[in-house]
């Protein structure tokens, strides 16, 4: 005979005898899928993973195109942990040894599983001092249950389909995660994961998160456990993540690595303090970033903590954070300062924040070149420092100053000053803390015009330079107009400690007397003098030697011209 021919006999030999044990298979499997030995064996198989029971109302045979039972009506209850309801448990079971009688698990298929989880009792103890979270074992004691689950289970793929979450606290369901897609694989001491989309709901119904994409896994033995996140990614809050969790028990040593793209500070702000309030409770030091933090981009940042356990890495001193923000929104209120548009690069670590390149508008002003440092841990003193280069609305300054240096005589001063305009050029000094706070505003480049009551006529500024430094005033040179007189040179000292005082160094006058003699003459001073005067026409040259005495009693102070 040809080799044709064998080959076709071959063939058709091993095609009969595959339709003859299929044929055996329907004949048989459909008796065996429905028997109580399979029952029996299933709810002794899951025993001996799971403590808690397991039951199924009823099973069906599928052949083609992969043989499988298929479960109606799972359920699964563990005590004090969780409980699980599903539809449809399809089991894929390894052909030869099923049918020996053993049954090794290739692939399972969970159709809308409804999956009810208690979560950990939150602790009533405050957080202590310098920690972001409470401490606590929530990551050794993942590792630990699923290291006996992974060691009894050697290759499993498992499909979910449209499954459901639910977190429960002291019986009230505070989270719902809903349509949970997503594949998972089980591969000697490792668990693999791919979702595809979830949506998780606070327990007013709300939607705090939307993940569009998950890809990651956890690699465990006996010396080093690894959770890595490859890909996680939300469109609420808009947030791309990826990172990873090791735990080196023979050093032993733990560390977090988070990276993260394109974050939303403002949904993050209103999404993150439900979740961590959730688990840890109220966290007075998370509440003081995100009152600081409220809204705009961070671009590109890196998280990265480590300590000797996982309850080390709630040590905020030991976090350090690296990241790019831009049109953020920072509210410093206790310096009253509304940062808009803040563009800059940020490093948390040993718990202050620092900030540099910083650009921002603080209402109609600019801010660029800036540097800041911030405490955020509570402590005697908090450490603050901030310099800014400004862009200044004038009509702004006056305002920035009675909140930084609420004091009498400041505030009774600035009272005097009235429809301010301009702009002008600075910089913007606040240190060294929120306790002990010192103020330096330099002002050069002005240009801008104002109503001072004392003086009946609006004063105009157009030039020179003012350096507000604690409690005492310096000005450099002004030159400007009074009503229709003009002045040039024109320097002096202001001190607000004690009875405010001026002392006026320099200074050249150029009056309209027609304008300026009626305001004279009025004043209780020169009256007498005045009187016999009654017009006067013409221009006036005035050099100031010297003015001196208090700032708020023109009255007595003494003038050498």
């Amino acid at each position: 005979m040809g080799n044709g021919f064998k080959k076709r006999f071959w063939i058709g030999t091993g095609t009969l005898v595959l339709l003859s044990l299929l044929c055996a298979l329907a004949v048989i499997l459909p008796r065996f899928v429905d028997s109580a030995w399979l029952k029996a064996t299933v709810k002794a198989t899951v025993a001996k993973q799971i403590t808690g029971e397991f039951d199924f109302q009823k099973a069906d045979l599928i052949i083609l195109p992969s043989p499988a039972v298929s479960l109606q009506q799972v359920s699964l209850s563990i005590p004090l942990t969780a409980q699980t309801h599903l539809e449809t448990l399809k089991v894929y079971p390894r052909l030869l040894p099923l049918l020996i009688g053993k049954i090794n698990l290739d692939k399972i298929v969970l159709n809308k599983p409804d999956l009810s989880l208690a979560l950990p009792q939150k602790s009533a103890e405050r957080t202590e001092a310098g920690k972001a979270l409470r401490q606590t074992t929530f990551p050794e004691n993942i590792l630990t249950k699923l290291s006996s689950v992974l060691a009894a289970i050697s290759d499993l793929d498992i499909v979910l389909e449209q499954g459901t979450l639910r977190l429960f606290s002291d019986d009230v369901q505070l989270f719902l995660v809903e349509n949970i897609n997503g594949e998972f694989k089980i591969s000697g001491q490792s668990l693999s994961a791919a979702i595809s989309s979830l949506t998780v709901r606070h327990e007013n119904k709300k939607i705090i998160a939307q993940v569009e994409n998950f890809k990651g896994n956890i690699q465990f033995s006996r010396q080093v456990s690894t959770i890595t996140v490859e890909d996680l990614a939300l469109s609420y809050p808009q947030v791309q993540l990826s990172g990873s969790f090791v735990l080196d028990q023979t050093a032993p040593h733990a560390s977090l690595n988070i990276s993260s793209q394109n974050t939303n500070i403002k949904e993050v702000r209103e999404v993150l303090p439900v979740f961590i309030n959730a688990f840890y409770g109220e966290q007075p030091l998370v509440r003081q970033i995100f009152d600081i933090a409220r809204g705009g981009t961070v671009s590109q940042a890196n998280f990265h903590v480590e300590g000797n356990s996982p309850a080390d890495l709630a040590d905020f001193e030991s976090m350090r954070i690296r990241a790019h923000v831009k049109d953020g929104k920072i509210l410093l209120s206790d310096l009253g300062l509304d940062l808009q548009e803040v563009t800059g690069d940020v490093v948390i670590a040993n718990g202050i924040l620092e900030g540099s390149n910083l650009q921002a508008m603080l209402g109609n002003s600019t801010g660029s070149n800036g540097n800041l440092e911030l405490g955020l841990v509570q402590k005697d003193t908090t450490p603050l420092h901030l310099d800014l280069d400004l862009n200044a609305d004038l009509s702004e300054v006056p305002p920035l100053l009675k909140h930084l240096i609420p004091k009498k005589q400041i505030l009774e001063y600035l009272s005097l000053f009235e429809n301010i305009e301009g702009t002008g050029q600075g910089r913007l000094t606040l240190g060294e803390s929120l306790e002990s706070l010192t103020v330096r505003v330099e002002a050069n480049k002005i240009s801008g015009q104002a109503n001072y009551k004392p003086i009946p006529f609006p004063v105009t500024i157009n030039g020179g330079r003012i350096l507000f430094d604690g409690l005492k005033t310096h000005s450099f040179d002004l030159q400007g107009k009074i009503g229709r007189s003009t002045f040039t040179h024109y320097s002096s000292r202001m001190n607000f400690e004690g009875e405010p005082s001026i002392e006026v160094e320099s200074g050249s006058l150029h009056l309209v007397l027609d304008e300026i003699y009626p305001w004279l003459s009025s004043q209780k001073r020169l009256e007498d003098n005045l009187r016999p005067i009654k017009n006067i026409t013409g221009l006036a040259e005035v050099t100031v030697k010297s003015i001196n005495g208090p700032l708020l009693q023109p009255a007595n102070l003494h003038y050498d011209l």
